[in-house]
Order: structure tokens, then C-alpha cells, then sequence
């Protein structure tokens, strides 16, 4: 990882791990932002429906067996604000399954 990119991308990654991995995953991402407001951390992850679909479900249960978990911008919220980041924005997927988190220094 370069530090000092004006942009971080990660896609899919997140629900791979727990929470705690996810928090030291953004924690090197925050420290190498550097100090400009247009800095952007983008999470492009899976995303978990309240109530699940049987789809969530099936995937919740294999990712938990592997200490993953599929999140929605609620679960992913105290995540990355321990992280040293705060959301500025959600995009959804127009078929409801994903979406994009943009995360900035908080």
C-alpha cells in the first residue's frame, strides 16, 4: 500500500473478516490518507437486508463458520468510526444486493 493515495479501494474484502481484523484492516487505511477533505477510504461489500433473504442467510452462515459476515452501512458504522473514519456517503445497487460505503478521516 502507497501511503498518501487520495483514494483507497476495497471490494469484498470486509465481509471476509471480523470485526476486530475489519478495524485494523481501515486502521492502516485511515493512517495512510493523507490530510485532504476529498480523501476517500470506498468500501464495495455485499450487503446484509433487514430481514435477510434466504440469500443473506445462506451467506451469513458460511461466512460465520470463517469469523466473516455480511454488514449493512448500520453494522459497518462502529467499524469504521474505531477505525479513525466516519461515513459521508451510501450507494446502493439497484438489485438491492451491494452497496458502497465512502468513508472519510474523522
Amino acid at each position: 500500500m502507497t501511503p498518501g493515495a487520495l483514494v483507497y479501494i476495497l471490494r469484498r474484502i470486509l465481509h471476509n473478516w471480523d470485526d476486530e481484523a475489519c478495524v485494523t484492516i481501515l486502521s492502516h487505511l485511515a493512517e495512510a490518507l493523507p490530510d485532504n477533505p476529498k480523501a476517500r477510504v470506498i468500501l464495495a461489500e455485499p450487503r446484509r437486508k433487514c430481514p435477510p433473504d434466504p440469500f443473506n442467510a445462506i451467506v451469513d452462515t458460511v461466512m460465520l463458520n470463517i469469523g466473516g459476515k455480511v454488514r449493512n452501512e448500520i453494522l459497518l458504522a462502529p467499524i469504521v468510526n474505531a477505525a479513525g473514519l466516519k461515513i459521508v456517503g451510501a450507494h446502493y445497487e439497484a438489485d438491492d444486493e451491494g452497496h458502497v460505503i465512502e468513508c472519510a478521516k474523522a
